[in-house]
């Protein structure tokens, strides 16, 4: 499996900022306001100037843009971590970034656009829809599964249209009705699963896994050798499930935020 800093880098291109700066090895990342992902500072180099000067810097920069400064810890920000603490930044949302290898024994070929699955103990009609772009359908599960704020819909449609590499939006259908919707995003011969949601009504019967299930086989049917994602370190039944399919910790990052920030619950 690769290092951090190589999914780091697939992070940023799957889940892209409107807005970014590069400062002495750290990278700013704006997108008004929506997701830490998309609105923190993150470490991906050496440092030339001293510690202190560039949280100044970062906090200053983030209160232009009228966000609360936020830094994501992955491994390269362990030091960062230790100073922030001490400023008083409190540590959230633990997250882990699992992988896993695309061997013949663990994926089929797609057959079509949409396939029929078979579900053991569910007797629904199961199909699972593929589309190459995004469509104002599969935004539409996304948002109302989600619960994604409405003032907050135009940036994340922003956000997603600023992915350039190919994507893969699945949504699975039970009797003909969408109970749960993802997307797969491909780089460098890998497939990233991410916005993995099942309709909360539909919880606990198995969709989550057929989504999964379909979008790692149709990114290895377009050269994926390996997927991998993120999962919050405490959402156990997420764990459960994509242990099962394969996956396997590589490491982990959490975010430093003041406690009154703007983005705490984002």
């Amino acid at each position: 499996m690769m290092n951090s800093l190589f999914y780091e880098m697939l992070s940023f291109n799957t889940h892209p900022c409107l807005v970014s700066e590069e400062y002495d090895g750290w990278l700013l990342r704006f997108a008004e306001g929506y997701t830490k992902r998309a609105n923190s500072v993150n470490v991906i180099g050496i440092s030339t100037l001293s510690v202190e000067e560039k949280i100044a810097y970062c906090e200053e920069k983030y209160v232009k843009h009228h966000l609360t400064p936020v830094f994501k810890i992955a491994p390269m920000a362990l030091e960062l971590d230790i100073v922030l603490e001490k400023k008083g930044y409190s540590a959230v949302d633990k997250t882990n970034v699992m992988a896993v290898e695309l061997t013949e024994k663990e994926t089929a070929p797609e057959k079509q656009n949409q396939k029929k699955q078979s579900t053991g103990n569910m007797k629904e009609d199961i199909t699972v829809s593929i589309e190459e772009k995004f469509t104002e359908a599969w935004q539409y599960y996304y948002f109302t599964f989600n619960r994604v704020p409405v003032a907050a819909i135009p940036t994340a449609k922003k956000i997603q249209a600023k992915i350039t590499n190919p994507v893969l939006c699945a949504t699975v259908y039970a009797d003909k009705k969408a109970v749960a919707c993802g997307l797969g995003v491909l780089e460098q011969e890998h497939v990233g699963l991410l916005d993995i949601v099942v309709k909360e009504e539909y919880r606990g019967c198995g969709f989550g896994k057929i989504l999964c299930r379909a979008l790692l086989d149709k990114g290895k049917e377009k050269g994926a050798s390996a997927g991998w994602l993120q999962v919050v370190d405490s959402n156990e039944v997420a764990k459960k499930l994509y242990k099962s399919l394969g996956f396997e910790d590589v490491y982990s990052y959490w975010y430093r935020i003041k406690e009154d920030s703007l983005l705490a619950k984002i």
